[in-house]
């Protein structure tokens, strides 16, 4: 016959089995905590990266729209300046042809009758024109 054996708590020592029970829960209760925090740590340390790289994408943006921006601005400063300078051409070569039909009727002259009756004008009076209002509106030739 089998010896069946039976466990019965009044004659279990409970000494004997306190202290690795409360190791056992000790252990449980330490690496539980520890796992926490190992997570929280991972968990800590990826938000930092996250925050790194919105920050890095934040600065490369601004420097992106501060480059269109000031590339805009010195587009717009371009187109000003040509605008200007057409401005500047179209007021000089009035004043020019302007001067010599003055200079027509002072002197009589056949040459600048023709000259005036074509639409011409005299380099020397258009660039001293022009050199003047591109120094009004403070450009350089």
């Amino acid at each position: 016959m089998k010896n069946i054996y039976k466990l019965d708590m009044k004659h279990l020592n409970k000494e004997k089995l306190v202290i690795p029970l409360v190791i056992f829960l000790s252990s449980l209760v330490l690496g539980g905590a520890f796992f926490a925090s190992q997570v929280s740590k991972q968990r800590s340390i990826e938000k930092q990266l996250e925050l790194k790289l919105e920050q890095e994408m934040a600065i490369e943006n601004a420097k992106l729209e501060q480059g269109m921006t000031l590339e805009n601005a010195k587009l717009a400063r371009e187109r000003a300046d040509v605008a200007m300078r057409q401005a500047c051409s179209n007021d000089a070569e009035e004043n020019a042809m302007s001067l010599l039909k003055n200079k027509a009727g002072l002197q009589g002259g056949w040459i600048y009758n023709e000259a005036v009756n074509k639409g011409l004008f005299l380099t020397d009076d258009f660039d001293s024109h022009y050199e003047s209002c591109l120094s009004r509106h403070g450009l350089k030739r």
